[in-house]
Formats: C-alpha cells, structure tokens, sequence
C-alpha cells in the first residue's frame, strides 16, 4: 500500500471519530493510528530512496558517458597512426565523445526532470491530503464543541427549573 492510501485511510479514521460528550476531543483507536503511521513511517523511507535512486542513476548515466568519451579518445588515438592521420581520428573522436556527452545530457536532463515532476505531485498529494485532515478534524472538533454546547445548555435550563421547582414548594 502506497503512502497516499495510507494518508487516506488515516483521514477515514479522523473523519470516522466519535465525539466525547461534553467536551470537544473525539475517540480514536490509538492502535489504529499507530499501525498507520508505522505503515507510513516505512514506506516514506522507501519512495524517498526510489527518488534517490533516480539521482544516482542519472549521475551513473553521465560517469558512463564520460567514461566512453575518454574511451574513445584513447582508442582513437591509438589508431590515429594506421589509416588516418592523428588529427582526423582526434577530430572524430571528439566529435563522438561530444555526441554521447550530449545524449548522456539529455538523459540525464529527462530523468531529473522526471524525478522534480514526481517529487512535486507526491509533495502536491501529500499537501492536500493535510489540508483534507485539516479539514476534518477541525469540522470534528467544531462539531464535539457544538453538541457540548447545547448539552450545557440544556443542562442550565434543567438545573434552572429544578431551582424553581425547589422555591415553589
């Protein structure tokens, strides 16, 4: 189960809480919620180092790169002495070298940005999902205010016409 699911099912238990009489805390399974955020707590850690493997794949993307170019280099000068001058092989060994720098470039480029994208929606998930709980437990509070509200009303009404009851007598 992904974060953002687990994200939602803690915001169904929120949502879910019964209200305290009288007060305005709700009831929550303490158990529930920590078997949640445990869910949570480890797989965070896990799609934050997808992320992280990402960088580093466009990073091994650009040392191979770099790599091949030197390869090439080397092997273009060493046989820059059998059929073409060492000039020529120098020439089109840079230009190779500079044609997979950019490739690698552009790969690199693609899976960074693709990387910023995903980080972004999950941030952008993650960031309503806090503004939904948010929501919902100050609608949750709000509401447990409400019912302790009238109950003290009612309460002062009814010890009210018991004084009068009391001085009637």
């Amino acid at each position: 189960m992904d974060s953002l699911m687990l994200l939602g099912r803690l915001e169904e238990i929120l949502a879910d809480a019964k209200a305290i009489p009288l007060s305005n805390q709700v009831r929550l399974d303490p158990e529930r919620l920590l078997g949640l955020l445990d869910e949570l707590r480890e797989r965070l850690p896990s799609e934050v180092a997808e992320a992280r493997w990402l960088v580093r794949e466009r990073e091994d993307v650009l040392a191979e790169a770099s790599r091949e170019s030197e390869r090439l280099l080397l092997e273009a000068r060493a046989r820059a002495g059998t059929v073409r001058s060492e000039a020529t092989e120098a020439r089109l060994a840079q230009e190779q070298a500079e044609e997979i720098l950019r490739r690698a470039r552009r790969a690199a480029f693609e899976i960074s940005d693709e990387v910023e994208r995903w980080a972004d929606e999950l941030l952008s998930l993650l960031e309503n999902n806090l503004e939904r709980y948010t929501l919902a437990v100050r609608r949750g509070r709000e509401r447990a205010l409400e019912r302790s509200s009238k109950e003290s009303v009612l309460d002062s009404s009814v010890e009210r016409a018991g004084v009068f009851d009391a001085q009637a007598a």
